[in-house]
């Protein structure tokens, strides 16, 4: 999405890790220090620092309309990384590409029940058939 946004066309972050520096801190974050390490080591920093979405949004660039999505009673990805990534986006970006948040009020970290979850598909699809000029009629 940052890295190498000239190969696609719009983007989904549905419950993104999107601050490396401070996921061990919140939600889930703790329980996974094992498999995400934290940043306090230097060489452990200098790798997350390098691949954080929030630490490398820069200002100016046009990135690619996004459709950032999470529930506000997820317990497993604080909904504040999601709010986070879009604010970035929203301030730096540098085209009219929209950079959309849409918080669910409750669902957790899947969307809930199957009503919920295919609230949030036809959400993400109805972006991308817009975002991406699909056709409405064949």
């Amino acid at each position: 999405m940052l890295q190498r946004f000239e190969l696609f066309g719009a983007v989904l972050a549905d419950v993104p890790v999107t601050n490396a520096l401070r996921r061990h801190l919140s939600g889930n974050g703790p329980q996974q220090v094992d498999q995400w390490r934290t940043p306090d080591a230097p060489v452990v920093f200098l790798a997350m620092r390098a691949y954080s979405p929030v630490h490398n949004v820069v200002n100016g660039t046009c990135y690619l309309a996004a459709l950032i999505t999470a529930s506000g009673d997820d317990d497993r990805m604080a909904p504040w990384h999601a709010h986070k990534l879009a604010a970035a986006l929203q301030d730096s970006q540098g085209c009219t590409k929209p950079v959309l948040l849409h918080v669910r009020g409750s669902g957790g970290h899947g969307g809930g029940d199957p009503d919920g979850w295919l609230d949030s598909v036809v959400l993400q699809f109805a972006f991308l058939a817009r975002e991406l000029n699909f056709a409405t009629e064949p």
